[in-house]
């Protein structure tokens, strides 16, 4: 159904792109070296959505602006795309987080990110989904259930608990790991903790068997969506892209 959706938003904006997708291709020049901020600089530019629907020619430049060889029939394209998610993952950007652990943990927006810079890393994803340039496996899949709003009727149910853990793990494995066990702990384990431990709306309430799967999926909310929901909705402010 989420695919069916996606298609159907495609279909829609290949309607409104109209004569300006036919039109000549959108060329861009990019460094190498600074690809990614040379990726948000010409993404940034944009002035009308359906600009994103034109074929895309990169050609690589040095840092005095001299062309580098090489002629772009795709493949310098999706090297572009490909190192573009390699490298706007990284820390030093200061736009994504993952928690470290033995297991491997995919990334989210974080909190306190550039929202104009995220809004465009927004109209990049969008662009590399629509010409079928792969994004790696590095980004959280709860971004595209919040961009597709999903996240509510698929993720956050306090009756399926497992849901919402399942969704956790994919960022904090560790985490997700913890509170699964809780869903099957004894009332003298949950005595031990208090819901305001997962999220600050319910203070110091006792967690019991009663509330604890409401009081998990609440936590993944928090971790996921709440702490986050500025940052996630610039991403999404760019997947919707619009004049």
């Amino acid at each position: 159904a989420r695919m069916l959706a996606f298609r159907q938003y495609v279909a829609m904006l290949l309607e409104s792109a109209g004569k300006v997708a036919n039109k000549s291709s959108w060329k861009l020049r990019i460094r190498p070296q600074q690809l990614v901020h040379d990726m948000l600089a010409n993404f940034s530019n944009l002035t009308t959505a359906p600009q994103l629907w034109r074929k895309t020619v990169i050609t690589f430049v040095n840092e005095m602006g001299d062309s580098e060889p090489g002629i772009d029939e795709g493949g310098l394209t999706a090297t572009a795309h490909a190192t573009f998610w390699r490298n706007i993952l990284r820390l030093e950007e200061n736009l994504f987080e993952c928690c470290k652990g033995q297991k491997p943990a995919s990334y989210l927006p974080r909190a306190d990110a550039d929202k104009e810079k995220l809004e465009v890393v927004g109209r990049i994803l969008l662009k590399s989904m629509l010409d079928n340039h792969p994004i790696g496996a590095g980004m959280s899949s709860f971004v595209f259930e919040y961009i597709c709003d999903a996240h509510d009727q698929c993720i956050f149910m306090s009756s399926k608990p497992h849901a919402a853990l399942l969704a956790l793990a994919d960022f904090d494995p560790f985490l997700s790991e913890q509170w699964a066990q809780l869903l099957n702990a004894g009332s003298d384990v949950l005595a031990l903790l208090t819901r305001d431990l997962f999220d600050e709306q319910f203070e110091e309430e006792p967690l019991t068997q009663a509330n604890v799967a409401e009081t998990i999926v609440a936590g993944c909310r928090r971790k996921l969506l709440l702490d986050r929901r500025a940052s996630l909705e610039a991403l999404k402010r760019g997947w919707t892209f619009k004049n």
